[in-house]
């Protein structure tokens, strides 16, 4: 759950229109009605001082409801003492994150229980603005430095207690994580730790903003919410990851569905399934999902299935993976055991004492953070009764959904802050938003520079020009600091030539490249990647 908390002088709110496309009120996720016989919520407010806490109710906080509002209770509780107000507001704001709860009605259990338990200790008023409206709001934020406070409760910390771990390598051996130095890479052997760790810190990483900005992926500015404001060369990234994510829905053989934001695809069955394995996907510029309905008995096969396109996905970022198993009891060890033979790669399992038949394979990138959520697969029958979900003979299917990228802005800047450990920095040439620079001597260059990014772009390679009246050397600084994979600097010798001097920053080489052979060789190097439409500007000057 993401929560900003303002300390306003003033906050009035008023639930005006439903926000389901019919915009009809007893079409809503909570009804007039509901809210009236609810006793936590009401449809309008007007506070006086206050504490307006903005919460967002995430996907993962879903599989331990009742353990999340506990926390996001006392993480409120701490700021508004500090405060010293007695009235808090709880409005739900879906956008303060990548990831909102699939279906809305569990996002109303969870604001239920957390406006329940800040009020337990009768010492604050609570008032919660209804879940599926969209609100007309006032409020006077006061201007001290503790006015708007970003507080994050991560459900890795609040998932049942874990009986175990164990190690599972491609050969069959089963390890204790703490003996598995001696047989894995001292990367692998640090995030089996950190993972195991993980639980103990409830504070999950944030977007790594100032390193984004500095590759000119989003604005720089801090903003209230921790959501990426993307500019046009992060616009090329974050769409080639929806691409990319398109692809592993094809693989999967997911049909694209569109829903009400914090719906999901499973919202789209039909009463019945007669034809199973009914499978679709959702599109989406935060996080990309899909969902299959299977028989019970199919249910471990799907979830390999889809185990193995996520890993695919997620190599393809530049980064190692360590898949992660939740299971209860010995299928944690099982499962675990599978997917490293499937996947060639160490798995490692949590067995945990009470986690009910949810089932989930959790990617923690290797070397680097993962702001958002993780890419995964689950297992997750409950959405089965959730949905109403039946078979033609009336019994509950298996549904398996994963996330083969998680958040794309978490996969974005893990794919950056990955980058950053190699020499030289840079993303794998498929993401970088420039895949070739050409940089004029002087400005009667500029023209053949033009010419040249043309036939490029004609080719589908992302190329600019900098032209921009600065020494060439900075330009070159800024190539580097773009993490362009390829650039070439064009003066009087190389206007009359075909040919010019081409820097390869991964192999740290210069040669004489033609237009068409450079893109050849990167074209074959993002062959089996996808490449999206979108393009940067032309002259770098023009961002």
């Amino acid at each position: 759950m993401h929560l900003l908390a303002v300390h306003a002088e003033r906050f009035s709110f008023a639930a005006e229109t439903p926000a389901n496309e019919a915009s009809d009120p007893d079409a809503a996720v909570e009804t007039p009605a509901d809210v009236a016989s609810d006793g936590t919520a009401t449809m309008a407010a007007d506070l006086g001082a206050c504490v307006v806490v903005a919460a967002a109710v995430e996907r993962g906080d879903v599989a331990a409801p009742a353990g999340t509002a506990a926390a996001a209770a006392a993480e409120c509780r701490d700021v508004v003492d500090r405060l010293g107000e007695s009235r808090v507001a709880l409005v739900p704001t879906d956008h303060l994150t990548d990831s909102p709860a699939a279906d809305a009605a569990d996002a109303v259990g969870v604001l239920q229980s957390l406006t329940a338990d800040l009020a337990d200790d009768g010492e604050r008023e609570v008032v919660r603005a209804p879940v599926g409206w969209h609100l007309a709001v006032e409020l006077e934020k006061r201007g001290h430095p503790f006015a708007a406070q970003s507080l994050d409760v991560d459900p890795a910390a609040l998932r049942p207690p874990t009986a175990g771990l164990s190690l599972r390598l491609p050969d069959g051996a089963r390890l204790d994580p703490g003996d598995a130095g001696g047989r894995l890479p001292d990367a692998v052997a640090a995030t089996v730790e950190a993972v195991a760790n993980e639980a103990s810190d409830s504070r999950r990483p944030r977007l790594p903003r100032d390193l984004l900005a500095e590759t000119g992926l989003v604005v720089g500015d801090r903003t209230a919410d921790e959501r990426p404001h993307w500019l046009p060369r992060g616009a090329v990234v974050r769409d080639a990851l929806v691409a990319h994510a398109d692809d592993c829905f094809a693989a999967l053989d997911a049909a694209p569905v569109e829903t009400p934001s914090g719906v999901g695809p499973l919202a789209t069955a039909p009463d019945a399934i007669d034809d199973l394995p009914w499978r679709r996907a959702e599109r989406s510029r935060d996080a990309p999902a899909a969902v299959a309905v299977v028989e019970s008995g199919d249910a471990d096969a799907e979830l390999r299935r889809q185990a193995a396109v996520v890993a695919r996905a997620v190599a393809a970022l530049g980064s190692a993976f360590l898949p992660v198993v939740r299971a209860r009891g010995d299928r944690a060890d099982a499962l675990a055991a599978d997917l490293a033979a499937d996947l060639d790669a160490p798995v490692l399992a949590e067995r945990l004492d009470d986690g009910g038949e949810r089932t989930e394979v959790e990617f923690h990138p290797v070397g680097a953070t993962w702001p958002g959520e993780r890419p995964r697969v689950e297992r997750d029958d409950a959405s089965a009764r959730r949905f109403d979900v039946a078979l033609a003979d009336g019994g509950r299917p298996a549904v398996v959904r994963c996330a083969p990228l998680g958040s794309l802005a978490g996969a974005v800047a893990t794919a950056v802050e990955r980058g950053e450990s190699r020499d030289p920095p840079r993303l794998p040439a498929w993401l970088a938003p420039t895949q070739v620079r050409f940089v004029p001597v002087a400005a009667e260059h500029a023209d053949r520079c033009d010419a040249l990014a043309a036939d490029c772009r004609a080719q589908d390679v992302r190329a600019d020009v900098d032209a921009r009246a600065v020494p060439v050397g900075e330009r070159l600084e800024r190539a580097e600091r773009d993490r362009v994979p390829y650039y070439a600097v064009v003066g009087d010798r190389e206007g009359g030539s075909e040919a010019v001097p081409v820097t390869d920053r991964a192999a740290r080489e210069q040669r004489e490249r033609t237009v068409d052979g450079l893109c050849e060789t990167i074209l074959a190097e993002t062959a089996d990647r996808p490449r999206p439409r979108r393009t940067v500007p032309g002259r770098v000057g023009e961002r």
